[in-house]
This record gives C-alpha cells, sequence and structure tokens, in this order.
C-alpha cells in the first residue's frame, strides 16, 4: 500500500477514487477502505498478474 500512500503519486489516486465514484467494494468508501479493497481486488484476484503478464491459452502466453 505503499505507493497508495506516497504523497508523490497523490493527485492520481484521488484521481482514481473519483473516476470509480469512491468505490471498489463499498459504496461511498472512505479513501483508506478505497485503498485497502484496491489492493484486494488488484493483487487477490490475480488482476495484476492478468493485465502485466497475460494470459496462458493452451500453452501459449497471449497479453
Amino acid at each position: 500500500m505503499s505507493v497508495l500512500n506516497d504523497t508523490n503519486y497523490e493527485a492520481e489516486v484521488d484521481s482514481i477514487y473519483d473516476e470509480l465514484d469512491h468505490q471498489i467494494i463499498t459504496p461511498n468508501a472512505d479513501i483508506t477502505t478505497f485503498k485497502k479493497e484496491l489492493i484486494i481486488i488488484w493483487f487477490g484476484h490475480n488482476t495484476f498478474r492478468h493485465v502485466f503478464c497475460g494470459e496462458v491459452n493452451l500453452g501459449e502466453c497471449t497479453l
């Protein structure tokens, strides 16, 4: 969560927070809850791997 709390990226995080209407799972979540849920979705469901590493289908890797 260090990048999400880094003041160098505060504007980007706030923009994501606003564009997603303050919600990942919990409607109208506070920023702390939003960040925790973003981490769960991004890393807990292999989203990061899927987006940056692609998918393996029948032994072939595709992006």
